[in-house]
C-alpha cells in the first residue's frame, strides 16, 4: 500500500448530512442578518445578533412556506430596534396571528440544554406566548427549527423545577420544549392567545387573521394526525383527573356519546367538563377546558 493511499481518508473534507427538516436560507436572509449584526454597538453581542437575525429570516420563511395566512408582523420585534443593545439578542415581541413569540438563535444546543437572554422571559416588554430555540448552521446555510415552549409551561416548570439565570442567561432543559413543531402551528391556528395568560404584559392591541376551517384542516392535517392528537389529550385528561373523579363518575365521563351512539373527542370533553363542574373541581375543569377549546378548532 502505498503512502499517498494511507492518508486518503485524512484529508477528505468534513461533511454532515443535512437534517431532512432543515430549512434553507437565501442569499437575501443572510446579507439582512449581517447588516443587521453590524448595527450593535456592542461588538460582543454581534454574532449572537447575527444568529438570531438569521433564525428569524428562516422562521419567516419557513412560516410563509407552512402557513401563508397567518398574520406575521415583525414591525415590534425587539431584534429590529435600534440600535440593538445586549437585551434584544433574542427576537422578542414577533407577532403571529395575535400571539407574541420569541425567536432565538444558537449554533448548537449542547448537553441538552437551550441557553435564552433572561430578559425575554422575566421582562415584561418581552415575555411571549411562545419561544422557539433554532439551531443555525451559518456555514451550510440552513436553519433547523428545534421545538418551542408555552409560556405557561415554563411558569409551570418554573414552580416545580425552577432555573435560576447565570450572567443575564438561562439554561433551560431541552426536555421542556415540544419536539413537535407541527404542534406549535397547531396553536397558531386554532388557539386563542388569552388561552396563555402573560400574566406580566398589559393587554395590547395584536393583529390576527381569520383562519378558515379548511386552511385549518390544510395546514395540520398533512403533518399531525389531529383526531390521534386529540384522542391523545383526551387520554391524557382522564389520566391526570382520575384524583378528582370517582371511578364512577370518570366511567361516566368516558362513555359520554356512547348512549346516543356518537362518539367524538368533542362528546367527551363536554360530558367531562359537566361532571368536573358538578364535583367541584375547578383546576381540573379549567386543563380539560383548555384542551376542549383545541377539540372544537
Amino acid at each position: 500500500m502505498s503512502d499517498e493511499s494511507m492518508y486518503t481518508f485524512d484529508v477528505l473534507p468534513e461533511f454532515e448530512p443535512l437534517a431532512p427538516d432543515a430549512i434553507a436560507l437565501n442569499p437575501e436572509a443572510i446579507a439582512s442578518a449581517l447588516a443587521l449584526s453590524q448595527r450593535s454597538p456592542q461588538a460582543e453581542n454581534q454574532w449572537q445578533i447575527y444568529l438570531t437575525a438569521l433564525a428569524l429570516n428562516g422562521f419567516e420563511q419557513w412560516l410563509g412556506d407552512r402557513a401563508s395566512e397567518l398574520a406575521f408582523h415583525r414591525t415590534h420585534c425587539t431584534i429590529l430596534s435600534s440600535p440593538a443593545t445586549d437585551t434584544t439578542t433574542a427576537a422578542c415581541n414577533l407577532q403571529v396571528n395575535g400571539f407574541r413569540l420569541c425567536i432565538f438563535g444558537t449554533e448548537r444546543i449542547f448537553d441538552g440544554d437551550v441557553t435564552i437572554p433572561q430578559a425575554a422571559l422575566d421582562s415584561p416588554d418581552c415575555v411571549a406566548h411562545f419561544y422557539v430555540p433554532i439551531e443555525v448552521s451559518e456555514e451550510q446555510a440552513h436553519i433547523l427549527i428545534r421545538g418551542f415552549l408555552r409560556y405557561d409551561q415554563w411558569q409551570q416548570h418554573q414552580t416545580h423545577s425552577p432555573q435560576r439565570s447565570v450572567d443575564g442567561i438561562y439554561h433551560l432543559p431541552m426536555a421542556w420544549f415540544e419536539p413537535d413543531i407541527n404542534r406549535l402551528l397547531l396553536h397558531l391556528s386554532c388557539l386563542e392567545p388569552a388561552a396563555i395568560a402573560l400574566r406580566h404584559t398589559a393587554p395590547t392591541p395584536l393583529n390576527r387573521a381569520a383562519t378558515s376551517a379548511p386552511l385549518r384542516q390544510l395546514l395540520v392535517q398533512p403533518a399531525v394526525g389531529v383526531g390521534r392528537w386529540l384522542q391523545q389529550q383526551w387520554e391524557d385528561v382522564t389520566q391526570d383527573l382520575s384524583g378528582f373523579l370517582t371511578p364512577l363518575e370518570l366511567a361516566g365521563a368516558m362513555r359520554g356519546g356512547q348512549e346516543t351512539g356518537v362518539r367524538s373527542p368533542n362528546t367527551d370533553f363536554a360530558t367531562l367538563l359537566t361532571t368536573l363542574e358538578r364535583t367541584g373541581a375547578g383546576s381540573a375543569t379549567e386543563h380539560a377546558r383548555n384542551v376542549s377549546r383545541l377539540a372544537v378548532c
